[in-house]
């Protein structure tokens, strides 16, 4: 059996079609928040994006996420405009979050 990683989601990600659009799955979830960060929408060649930006005042609510290793990497090129980091939520529990980098940064 794979192990399960968590991944925190705080845009599309959230939401089951978009996770059966990347992964062919829906993906087991819990509701958690992500300290220190805004979450901002932008258009970027006409598509829009969220993404996050460091601010110690604010806080997103979002999804941690189960997946596995397979599933990152598979996320990975889904998320092709963004890298991954890890992160301390709230609940304590340390996961990935995808970040803005380029022209989304």
């Amino acid at each position: 059996m794979s192990n399960i990683l968590p991944l925190f989601a705080y845009g599309t990600l959230r939401y089951g079609k978009y996770q059966v659009e990347a992964l062919g799955k829906t993906l087991v979830s819990e509701p958690d928040i992500l300290q220190g960060f805004e979450r901002k929408r932008i258009v970027y060649r006409g598509k829009k994006y969220f993404v996050l930006r460091k601010n110690p005042k604010k806080f997103i609510s979002g999804k941690c996420l189960c997946v596995t290793a397979e599933d990152l990497m598979r996320l990975d090129k889904y998320e092709s405009k963004y890298t991954r980091e890890k992160v301390k939520l709230q609940s304590g529990l340390y996961a990935y979050v995808y970040i803005p980098m380029g022209i989304l940064s």
